[in-house]
């Protein structure tokens, strides 16, 4: 009789653990279908430049595809969007934004300050601009002195000369259908700090022979 009841116990234990693990199951997969039911009508709004089904996406020409590839890739998804959209790459959907208003939006939200999954796939999740949300709000708490209106406002004529030469420099390049900003962005990126910073009032964006700093800033 003993092992009877015993062997019932043991059945009804079993029997409501089961239930249990069934019903704990079904709501949170019901949770789940729900925020990605929920996921799925917001993007549904925006423009999909992919123009592929969804869970698919890009990824067959993200197959074989180096870096460089990969970020051709979206740029050229990209520059399809008008204002805002989206593609698909996997299970995952990436917005894209292109306009001013829209980006600053985006950067002023406390909801964009962590890093998307991506970042860890391509390989760039250190430092503080692609490092995670906890390494950035402590380099910030390290820089915010080093950003006070109170300084900036003391350096407002040097980025205003920089800013100039920068301008001078682009248009001797007016003429041409398209160029390369970056070695000219570099240079003025270089002169302002080193102006600003270190108080070195140098012109690497016009003396040839001081471009060697770009060169370095280019490894």
């Amino acid at each position: 009789v003993t092992r009877m009841r015993l062997r019932r116990y043991k059945r009804k234990k079993m029997l409501l653990l089961t239930v249990f693990t069934i019903t704990t199951g079904i709501v949170l997969l019901t949770i789940y279908l729900v925020k990605w039911i929920k996921f799925l009508r917001m993007t549904s709004k925006l423009p999909d430049s992919s123009g592929l089904i969804p869970f698919i996406g890009i990824i067959p020409q993200m197959i074989g595809a180096d870096l460089h590839d990969l970020f051709e890739l979206f740029i050229k998804q990209e520059k399809k969007v008008t204002g805002i959209g989206k593609f698909w790459m996997g299970h995952e959907v990436i917005v894209l934004v292109n306009t001013p208003e829209n980006i600053q939006k985006v950067l002023n939200s406390k909801e964009c300050l962590d890093k998307p999954k991506f970042f860890k796939f391509f390989g760039i999740e250190r430092g503080s601009l692609f490092g995670s949300l906890e390494a950035w709000r402590v380099h910030r708490k390290v820089l915010n002195p080093g950003f006070s209106p109170q300084l900036l406002k003391g350096f407002v004529s040097v980025f205003d000369k920089k800013s100039r030469n920068l301008i001078k420099s682009f248009d001797k390049k007016c003429d041409l259908e398209e160029f390369d900003v970056f070695p000219q962005m570099s240079a003025f990126f270089l002169d302002t700090i080193l102006t600003a910073a270190l108080d070195l009032d140098v012109d690497i964006l016009n003396d040839k022979k001081k471009n060697e700093y770009v060169d370095h800033f280019d490894e």
